[in-house]
């Protein structure tokens, strides 16, 4: 009888170690880079720690905040179709602003986004150039 409580007690308590130590966005982590339709080089960079780093031509949109206390993270929901990634800008300990993508992984090393200039989120990918970008992973 005591093993089988300590075989319970394994099997309850070994998914919830598992399960939190996996991230369901880990397959995001890393620098993300693509081109506008004017060909404007940006990258996306996305680290374990939430952080995020958005550089479009080569400026990152930390500069245009560095004398305020802001600092940029991402928030990725998978559950949403389609998928939502959220770069969000928080100042004082407060949200002060976002920028509302939807994404779609197409490879191991590609994903999709897609973003409205008015900075509402796109409900589907029936974009145009303009408002879509591939974007393909940089190797290390």
């Amino acid at each position: 009888m005591k093993k089988i409580f300590t075989l319970l007690i394994l099997c309850l308590l070994f998914p919830a170690f598992s399960s939190a130590n996996e991230s369901n966005d880990s397959w995001l982590y890393g620098c993300w880079e693509g081109a506008d339709d004017s060909g404007l080089i940006g990258t996306l960079t996305l680290k374990p720690d939430g952080t995020v780093d958005l550089t479009i031509g080569g400026k990152s949109i930390r500069d245009k905040y560095a004398n305020t206390n802001s600092t940029f993270v991402y928030k990725y929901d998978e559950n949403q179709s389609p998928a939502h990634l959220d770069v969000i800008r928080i100042t004082d300990g407060e949200e002060a602003s976002k920028i509302p993508f939807i994404i779609k992984k197409i490879a191991h090393d590609e994903i999709l986004i897609r973003v409205l200039e008015d900075n509402t989120r796109a409900k589907d990918w029936n974009g145009t150039p303009n408002d879509t970008i591939k974007l393909k992973r940089k190797q290390d």
